[in-house]
């Protein structure tokens, strides 16, 4: 088998509290058995600190290349060899002539400087991201690295990251180069970038060298720069990532102070805030280094936007949030807009380049202008299609987007929040758009469910037609959903049964309205099982993987299934959906390990009813509307007058159903042919009435339960009469 090394890099935690890198040599088919076998052994080695290390890093054993002995952990490999992302090299002792360069580690020299030349190509492009081309020390590599290793931060630099570390030719290109391919990314994609895309585009940018002006189709214009009345000051030191980082924590410091004028007292505070390692001036340092433009942006709008945006606490957890709250900012402080870059059909804007400027008496009235400013040589159709161009976006939900609103009407950006704020001569300008505006009303009192309806009602009838399975069965009877608990989430689970009635309802029976047709099914691995050692106090000392007899791990079992779902529109013609069904099969739980016997059954309801979801059925659940506690008072009450509706209608179909019963039994008893006979059949009838009549007084529906006794005493006196008919047809016999 082949032979693979893997790399164990501590997380930046555990780097703080002594962790090295572990390497490993084993004998595995493949990199994927190779992962889980060096995790098998990390795990077996270092009970107690498995969780300290990142997933591994693997590279195939090659001749000429160092590697540690096969099946056991070195500690000391990683210090000695350097890993490049593809192979190992062992480390070299510097020559004389380049002993001011390089000092065979990462260090660089005796400065403590990095070595950008030994650094991965994931921290080579996440150090470009955040420092640009100056050089860091270990400090700022830690940073890097938090950045290259956090899954939940920005989406847009994640891609990026990713995208550019599985192309091994940027590993030797110049730093400014990379620069330059980040510089062409952001422009070619101004929104949140993609995995795909950007991997496509960097790979075209390294294949193709000479084409890269057509990859980003971009020409530069001539910048026109309007001096503004209320410029901010210019600082009088040199600016780099270090002042800036320190500009930050500054703003971050409680007190109200003038950003120009910082006491002792607020620049201890900020070195502490530096020196702790502060999670909100992490987060808001970073976002800023991203920029291309970091080090331009006035001390002013810095100290502006960090201020109003902590007191938002959406944007310490949303990282889309807190971009998009600094893009808005920074452009509505910049200055007059100028065209940049276009090409492709998409555009770079720095700004629109205006007509004559205009006096501002203050900043609200300069953004006004800013906002509302025309371009000399371009039109907006392009920007619209610039936005539609990439509707897969990371979302920002309405609760983002209104306090993100707030905080922008608090530093004076409101013309960017809402149209109707702008002046009245600035809109009389306005040129007409084609686009229709869509006004969206708050969720107070009418619940989004409302404002979706609404919605449908406004569209065109082919639209309406498109939706009208989705608009009848789209709400959900509260009596058969339930909150899902104990699942460390909130959510809202809905009973199968009722949406098969509602399908049954809207197709008609299964097998002729509506029915599936299983395609496939077959059991999934899921993550690798373990169970607790303990010593022999019974002390828990850490836990291990569980094996079968060959060695091979055991893992974790979900059942998957697949089904094509089939519903009658018109005649012999249907439509089919595909859907998938899954269920934990064999899993661990607290009293051990769980299968569960009715895994078929349950991952083929999964599938219907995510076929169902697919038209509609029960979608204000699937859109969380549920959890809406104004919409769920108000479709309480619908489906509280509907139940009473259909609980009205079935009180008369079941007294029309026992009067037409009482009619029969009439006829019956005149029709006896033996006083049991007689007897048995009134006794029956009897106690049926009787609870209806009980029922009637427990209601005080006082008027049915006088007529039910009628009805009795009208059965009581045929009973009486037909009884005395027979038993003089016997006397007579």
């Amino acid at each position: 088998m082949t032979v693979f090394i893997c790399l164990f890099e501590p997380k930046k935690a555990a780097v703080k509290n002594g962790a090295i890198p572990l390497v490993i040599a084993l004998e595995a088919i493949n990199k994927k058995m190779a992962s889980a076998l060096a995790i098998a052994k990390l795990w077996e080695a270092y009970p107690a600190a498995g969780d300290n290390f990142a997933d591994p890093k693997i590279c195939e054993d090659t001749v000429g290349q160092p590697r540690p002995v096969v099946g056991e952990f070195d500690e000391q490999f990683a210090q000695e060899n350097t890993f490049d992302g593809k192979a190992w090299t062992p480390n070299t002792a510097a020559s004389a002539e380049d002993e001011d360069d390089n000092d065979g580690d990462e260090q660089g020299d005796d400065s403590g400087l990095v070595n950008y030349a030994k650094l991965g190509i994931d921290v080579k492009v996440g150090k470009i991201l955040m420092y640009d081309l100056r050089d860091i020390d270990t400090h700022e590599l830690s940073l890097v690295y938090d950045l290259v290793n956090d899954d939940e931060g920005d989406a847009g630099l994640r891609s990026i990251i990713t995208a550019l570390a599985g192309i091994p030719a940027i590993g030797a290109m110049y730093q400014e180069s990379v620069k330059e391919l980040i510089d062409a990314i952001n422009v070619k994609f101004p929104k949140t970038p993609q995995f795909p895309e950007v991997r496509k585009f960097a790979q075209k940018w390294v294949d193709e060298p000479n084409k890269r002006d057509e990859l980003t189709g971009t020409k530069k214009v001539t910048r026109i720069d309007t001096p503004a009345p209320d410029a901010p000051i210019k600082r009088s030191f040199e600016h780099t990532y270090k002042t800036l980082d320190l500009e930050v924590a500054l703003a971050l410091v409680p007190a109200d102070f003038n950003c120009w004028e910082i006491h002792s007292a607020e620049m201890k505070q900020a070195k502490e805030l530096m020196d702790s390692n502060d999670d909100a001036w992490r987060k808001w340092s970073t976002e800023l280094r991203v920029r291309s433009d970091a080090l331009s942006i006035p001390r002013e709008t810095i100290f502006e936007i960090i201020r109003v945006g902590k007191k938002k606490p959406i944007f310490l957890t949303n990282a889309a949030a807190r971009k998009e709250f600094i893009a808005q900012c920074i452009a509505a402080k910049g200055p007059q807009p100028a065209v940049k870059n276009l090409g492709d059909g998409k555009f770079s804007i720095d700004g629109l380049v205006g007509g004559e400027p205009q006096p501002a008496a203050n900043s609200e009235t300069k953004l006004a202008l800013v906002a509302n400013s025309e371009p000399e040589t371009e039109t907006k159709p392009p920007i619209v299609a610039t936005e539609q161009e990439n509707p897969a976006q990371e979302p920002i939900t309405d609760n983002t987007a209104q306090q993100a609103k707030e905080a922008l009407d608090q530093l004076g950006y409101g013309v960017y929040a809402s149209v109707d704020e702008q002046p009245a001569e600035v809109i009389d300008t306005a040129q007409p758009s084609t686009v229709a505006s869509v006004e969206v009303t708050v969720d107070e009192f009418q619940h989004r469910a409302g404002l979706i309806e609404q919605e449908i009602a406004q569209k065109s009838p082919q639209e309406q037609e498109n939706l009208h399975i989705w608009k009848s069965v789209q709400r959900t009877d509260p009596r058969f959903t339930k909150p899902v608990e104990g699942a460390g989430y909130v959510a809202t689970s809905i009973n199968a049964e009722y949406m098969f009635m509602r399908a049954t309802e809207v197709f008609g029976p299964i097998g002729e309205g509506w029915g599936y047709t299983i395609l496939e099914e077959k059991m999934l691995a899921g993550a690798p099982m373990s169970e607790a050692i303990y010593d022999d106090n019974k002390k828990y000392i850490g836990n291990r993987l569980i094996r079968d007899a060959d060695g091979t791990l055991i893992c974790e079992q979900n059942h998957s299934i697949k089904i094509q779902f089939w519903y009658s529109i018109e005649g012999d013609v249907r439509g089919e959906i595909e859907s998938y069904g899954a269920t934990p099969y064999m899993y661990k739980t607290n009293k051990g390990i769980k299968a569960d016997n009715e895994v078929i059954k349950k991952s083929l309801t999964d599938a219907i009813k995510k076929a169902l979801s697919m038209l509609g059925f029960s979608a204000d659940v699937w859109l969380g509307m549920h959890d809406n506690p104004e919409y769920m008072a108000e479709n309480n009450i619908e489906f509280a007058i509907k139940n009473a509706s259909e609980k009205a209608g079935d009180s008369v179909r079941l007294r029309k159903e026992l009067d037409d019963k009482l009619t029969k039994v009439g006829n019956t008893i005149s029709n006896a042919v033996t006083t049991n006979e007689v007897n048995k059949i009134y006794s029956t009838i009897t106690r049926e009435i009787d609870v209806h009549r009980k029922d009637a007084d427990a209601k005080a529906d006082k008027e049915y339960a006088n007529y039910l006794k009628s009805r009795l005493l009208a059965l009581h006196r045929l009973t009486e009469q037909r009884v005395a008919e027979l038993n003089a047809q016997e006397q007579t016999a």
